[in-house]
């Protein structure tokens, strides 16, 4: 008996000492075993900085799960990304990480750095705070009618701050 409590007593430790990270806005919400190369495609040669670990385990920390019409609407992608695999909720699920914030899995879900996850003027995020404002007059000018300078619409993370 005193084993088999010594046993239960190793792998409760072990588990906790896995290395996963537990999302601060829903306890249940743990990414483990997070593995990348952390090659980064640049699909636009903007000549993309490399990330660490540290940048995928704060967003996954103080992220959520979002919509692809919040995506849409809220949030730009950069052309920079990283691929990788994890295991959450005892699924393993492989991943890219778009340097905008935006983590796409292959099942289907999205993980974003939203509001809380932005502060601090973290780089790697392009929610857009008046983006989620329904009352918001759009700044958008088609391509071929360029904005003149003094009614530029609201500045985005970008590449150049990558």
């Amino acid at each position: 008996m005193k084993a088999y409590c010594f046993l239960v007593c190793v792998l409760v430790l072990s588990a906790c000492s896995s290395g996963g990270v537990v999302n601060s806005h829903n306890s249940e919400v743990v990414f483990s075993n997070i593995e990348t190369d952390f090659i980064v495609e640049d699909i636009n040669g903007y000549g993309c900085g490399e990330i660490t670990s540290a940048v995928l385990n704060y967003v996954f920390e103080n992220g959520n799960y979002s919509t692809q019409m919040d995506v849409h609407d809220n949030y730009s992608t950069v052309g920079c990304s990283i691929k990788g695999k994890l295991l959450t909720n005892n699924q393993v699920v492989e991943f890219t990480f778009d340097y905008g914030g935006i983590v796409n899995f292959d099942n289907g879900k999205i993980f974003v750095c939203g509001e809380n996850c932005c502060q601090n003027n973290f780089q790697f995020c392009t929610w857009d705070r008046e983006a989620e404002n329904p009352n918001r007059v759009s700044t958008d000018v088609s391509p071929a009618l360029p904005t003149p300078p003094h009614q530029a619409g609201p500045q985005r993370a970008g590449p150049e701050n990558i």
